[in-house]
């Protein structure tokens, strides 16, 4: 790790947020900046081991240990919150974008793309607990609904079932008269 350039070095303590495999599109995101930037950046970071690659699924991965060594060093950095913020808004954005495939001729491949990401997934919804991100939680679980019926129902009404119980722990602790004023 100290051996890498500094942007080598950025790339590879963002990436760390990934508990599964991404693709270069997903490393992008989190990472920020230009597309050709970041994978020039993974590619070098895979030719030194530092990132595993897939050739056939085109998907890279951290090993655990490597992974946990990014993570302190992102918050060492005090980077986290913002990696960890694109993380969860890239896996948002997917599941607006997947979620409707469900419906129709794209399930297939709806379903393709949400099984290789189903760790990402649960690390979001993981973040987004640990943050207190209600919002973002039923979002997320009401987007994927349809996948979740098949694959993990038990998570995503989880999901659900946190974020609507805390949402209505704070309505009961909010003090309504405060808020009339």
């Amino acid at each position: 790790y100290d051996l890498l350039e500094p942007e080598a070095q950025r790339t590879f303590r963002h990436l760390a947020v990934f508990p599964g495999s991404f693709d270069l599109a997903a490393a992008a995101a989190v990472v920020g900046g230009d597309d050709l930037d970041v994978a020039d950046a993974v590619s070098r970071l895979a030719e030194r081991s530092l990132v595993t690659h897939d050739a056939a699924s085109r998907r890279y991965r951290l090993l655990e240990t490597l992974r946990q060594y990014g993570l302190d060093r992102l918050a060492e950095a005090g980077e986290t919150e913002t990696a960890q913020e694109r993380f969860a808004a890239h896996f948002l954005a997917l599941a607006y974008r997947e979620a409707p495939r469900f419906m129709d001729e794209g399930f297939t491949a709806a379903d393709a793309c949400l099984r290789a990401e189903a760790d990402n997934l649960r690390g979001a919804a993981e973040w987004c607990q640990q943050q207190r991100r209600w919002d973002v939680l039923a979002d997320l679980a009401v987007r994927l609904w349809q996948y979740y019926i098949e694959e993990a129902p038990a998570d995503a009404l989880t999901w659900l079932r946190t974020a609507l119980e805390a949402d209505l722990t704070a309505l009961d602790s909010t003090n309504w008269d405060e808020v009339k004023a």
